[in-house]
C-alpha cells in the first residue's frame, strides 16, 4: 500500500527527477536488474521473477519514507506508540505464562500441541510472540540508546524498563533464536 501511495506521489509531483540523481537509488535499481537477470536462468523463471519483481516494493518504501518530512518528533511519536504495543503484547504473553490464559482469552495452544515452554500471547494459535517482539522491539530500543544521554530520569526508567520486560517476555516465549537475536542486537 505505502509502494503505491509513493508511485502516486511520484508521478504527480515529478519526483523522479529528484530519485535518479542518488547514487544508493541508483544501486538498488541496479540490484532489482540483477535479481530479475538472475531470475531468467532459475528452474522455474516465473516464481523466480514474481518473487524478483515483489522485491521492488522495498526500493518504493525507501523512497517513500525519504521524501517525507519526518522530524524528531514523529520518530519519538511512532516509536512510543510501538513501544506502548510491545508492552502490551509483553505483560499479555507473561500473563499467560503465569495463568495459562492471555488476556484476550486465548489458551495456550503449546500445551495442546505438545510443545511446553512456548507461549503465544496474544496471538491465538501462533507460537511467534518472542520473534514478534524482537522485530518490533529493536528499532525502538536503538532509538531509544541513541537518546538515552538527553532522556530525563523517568524516560531513562521506562527505557530501562522496556528492555528488561522485553528480554524477560522472549526468554519467557521459549523462542531460542530470538532470544539469542535479541541479545545480540543489545550487545
Amino acid at each position: 500500500m505505502i509502494s503505491l501511495f509513493y508511485l502516486i506521489f511520484f508521478f504527480k509531483k515529478n519526483f523522479y527527477k529528484k530519485v535518479f540523481n542518488n547514487f544508493w537509488i541508483k544501486i538498488l535499481i541496479i540490484l532489482f536488474f540483477y535479481l530479475i537477470l538472475r531470475s531468467l536462468y532459475a528452474d522455474n523463471p516465473f516464481n523466480s521473477i514474481k518473487s524478483s519483481f515483489s522485491q521492488l516494493r522495498f526500493l518504493f518504501f525507501v523512497l517513500l519514507l525519504g521524501s517525507l518530512n519526518i522530524n524528531f518528533f514523529h520518530i519519538k511519536l511512532i516509536n512510543i506508540v510501538f513501544s506502548l504495543i510491545i508492552f502490551f503484547v509483553c505483560i499479555d504473553t507473561i500473563y499467560q505464562y503465569f495463568y495459562g490464559i492471555d488476556l484476550l482469552g486465548f489458551d495456550n495452544p503449546a500445551v495442546k500441541t505438545g510443545n511446553f515452554g512456548r507461549l503465544s500471547g496474544p496471538f491465538g494459535d501462533e507460537l511467534i510472540v518472542g520473534s514478534y517482539i524482537f522485530l518490533i522491539s529493536i528499532p525502538v530500543i536503538s532509538h531509544f540508546f541513541f537518546t538515552f544521554e538527553i532522556a530525563k530520569k523517568k524516560e531513562k526508567f521506562y527505557i530501562i524498563s522496556f528492555v528488561i520486560i522485553c528480554f524477560t517476555t522472549i526468554l519467557l516465549s521459549g523462542e531460542r533464536m530470538s532470544f539469542i537475536l535479541f541479545c545480540s542486537s543489545l550487545i
